[in-house]
């Protein structure tokens, strides 16, 4: 008997090792990295972080890819620790409902449905609930931003006035299809670093992550939620130094990093077109051909081979519910008088220079593939509202950022790795 209790006990001993290596590897991840006021972030939210930034830039692994984008979840971490705080400071939560319907809209976005999505952030070793804490965080800054800036924000006839002349005073200089990735300087002397930061950001680009991707990941800017995406910008509205940037670089180009009063900027240049913020209507027929799962290439295809049919049968607004029948498809409801300013991205490019009664190329729509025709345009001029939502957009930018500056300068922040 003791002879196998002998033989056993070199096993026993290495089971207890590994065990214990487990048990040390979990503490190690659930240990505090870092302290922002009495809430702890621990290593292991980092590293689920990483992991999806990782994957969400398209980066492959690599140690400097990890360091760069460590840095950036760090300090996004902590902005949402403190705009979730003062959220809870405000009494203002979150329904679960918003947070799955985020969730839902980021997995279409991506092609995927909300089963998929989690396979797929699982099989990279993410759980899925730190894409939900990150989701949460900007349900709940949007309402503290809804809540406390908002009411702030006035943009009086006089002000839109001033805007339109100056429109109105460089009629004939291109409008701009921008996307942005902006970094704050909270303090002078952090600029090296800020700039070094966005160099960084560009070399990995350089590597094949995608902008919108970097944006979402990197970018302090209100647009990041969106890939970084400004849309059409008229010249002279954006902070100077951006402007002379911008005149020195081609449509698809990147800039180097921009140094402005309030942080850097890395701009996309992404095209051109002819004046300016005009309120442009339509009457168009859509017709979507529906794709339930676009990781299936064969629902795809099919979708797509139908559409590429029945453009050769759309030759008029009125044929579209007999080719909608015809080919499968259904057509869309929309306005009878859609502003082209307000329509989905897709649908906005596709229609803006489509002579009326042609039928559009296929192009990808939020629930399959989509065909477009114009009825008729119309043209009105400047378009006051627009301008009036440029003006507050920027305000509530210009204030939300000073709000997060203060949150940050009033707290405890702690670093322990």
């Amino acid at each position: 008997m003791l002879s196998v209790i002998f033989r056993l006990f070199p096993l026993l001993i290495a089971s207890c090792l590994l065990a214990l290596s487990a048990v040390a590897a979990e503490m190690t991840t659930l240990k505090p990295a870092i302290m922002v006021n009495d809430k702890v972030i621990s290593a292991l939210e980092i590293e689920m972080r990483v992991k999806l930034a990782l994957v969400s830039a398209g980066l492959q692994e690599s140690d400097e890819a990890r360091t760069f984008l460590t840095r950036q979840v760090e300090q996004a971490l902590i902005d949402e620790e403190l705009q979730v705080q003062e959220a809870k400071r405000l009494g203002i939560t979150s329904s679960a409902e918003e947070e799955a319907v985020t969730f839902r809209q980021i997995a279409r976005s991506n092609g995927l449905d909300v089963t998929t999505l989690r396979q797929r952030l699982e099989g990279a070793g993410i759980l899925p609930a730190y894409l939900m804490d990150q989701i949460r965080a900007e349900l709940l800054w949007r309402a503290v931003l809804r809540s406390e800036i908002m009411p702030q924000v006035i943009v009086t006839e006089e002000d839109v006035d001033e805007a339109v002349k100056s429109i109105e005073a460089r009629q004939g200089e291109p409008q701009r299809l921008l996307a942005e990735i902006f970094l704050p300087i909270d303090n002078p002397a952090d600029t090296g670093e800020v700039v070094a930061t966005a160099e960084e950001a560009i070399e990995q680009m350089r590597r094949g992550s995608g902008f919108q991707a970097m944006a979402r990941q990197v970018s302090q800017a209100p647009t990041a939620s969106v890939g970084g995406d400004m849309g059409w910008v008229e010249a002279g509205s954006l902070p100077q130094e951006v402007e002379e940037a911008l005149t020195k670089i081609k449509v698809g180009r990147l800039t180097p990093p921009i140094v402005t009063p309030y942080g850097v900027y890395i701009m996309l240049l992404r095209d051109e077109r002819p004046p300016p913020e005009r309120k442009i209507a339509v009457s168009v027929k859509m017709l979507t051909f529906p794709v339930r799962n676009f990781e299936n290439r064969s629902q795809v295809n099919r979708a797509a081979g139908r559409a590429t049919e029945a453009q050769k049968a759309l030759t008029s607004c009125e044929a579209a519910p007999a080719v909608a029948k015809r080919f499968s498809a259904q057509v869309e409801p929309l306005p009878e008088e859609f502003e082209v300013s307000r329509m989905p991205g897709n649908l906005r490019s596709v229609t803006m220079g489509l002579p009326i009664g042609q039928a559009s190329e296929p192009f990808r729509a939020p629930e399959g593939i989509g065909l477009a025709i114009v009825c008729a345009r119309t043209d009105s001029g400047i378009d006051r509202d627009l301008v009036r939502q440029r003006l507050m957009s920027e305000q509530v930018d210009r204030r939300s950022r000073r709000y997060l500056q203060d949150l940050r300068s009033l707290a405890t922040i702690e670093m322990r790795n």
